[in-house]
């Protein structure tokens, strides 16, 4: 079994011109094209011709310009001049053949606008295929918003709820409600604090200053260094 031959840029390219003459104005599509290189001795894989650049330019712009001339046939009309239609075909045999190329060249046109009408409904769906997609990506990002939104909000009103077991737990009731009020936690609360609770919680310059231990104020504080 002769070893299949490799294959160079250049070989690409005139297969590729040459399997043009094949399709004869056909789209040519990189498996077909393959395949015909393939028949022609050439160890080459789908892959590797959608790789090289110059072969993969060269069939993209020849499958352009089949679209565009398929546009063009579609959009050109040629009115029939009867008299001059009939003086170049008068015999049965001649008009025959005529109205054959004439019937063939609307179907060609007829071919190629139920080809366009494909294509314009397949850029329709993957329109909507990709609006759909758009939505669900701002739907997700504004779910994910508002889930980072929750837990921050979760987390602040941990910190307040400790903070308050602090404060009510080692400040007297009526001046921890107005420490809240002040920083904007209650709203209102009652302001009249009695003397003797003043007197009772309030430090003097002369008086001894003990060392204060609380795990629930060092959780605080490490979660603010944070």
């Amino acid at each position: 079994m002769p070893r299949a031959k490799k294959i160079t840029s250049e070989d690409l390219c005139r297969l590729a011109l040459d399997y043009q003459q094949i399709v004869a104005g056909m789209k040519i599509t990189i498996p077909a094209f393959g395949e015909y290189v393939r028949s022609q001795g050439y160890a080459v894989e789908d892959y590797l011709i959608r790789r090289n650049k110059e072969v993969r330019e060269h069939i993209e712009a020849y499958n352009q310009a089949i679209v565009q001339r398929n546009i063009d046939a579609v959009i050109v009309f040629h009115g029939l001049d009867i008299d001059a239609f009939l003086a170049k075909n008068s015999s049965p045999q001649a008009l025959k053949e005529a109205l054959t190329k004439r019937d063939a060249y609307y179907e060609k046109i007829a071919n190629n606008a139920s080809e366009l009408k494909k294509k314009n409904e397949k850029l329709e769906q993957e329109n909507n295929q990709l609006k759909k997609e758009l939505e669900k990506a701002q739907q997700d990002l504004a779910v994910k918003r508002n889930h980072d939104r929750d837990a921050e909000i979760q987390t602040k009103n941990e910190l307040i709820r400790k903070l308050r077991e602090i404060i009510y737990s080692r400040v007297y009731p009526e001046m921890a409600n107005l420490i809240l009020q002040k920083e904007g936690i209650f709203e209102s609360v009652n302001k009249l604090i009695m003397p003797e609770a003043i007197d009772a919680h309030m430090m003097t310059a002369d008086q001894e200053i003990k060392t204060f231990r609380s795990n629930a104020v060092n959780e605080l504080l490490s979660d603010f260094d944070e």
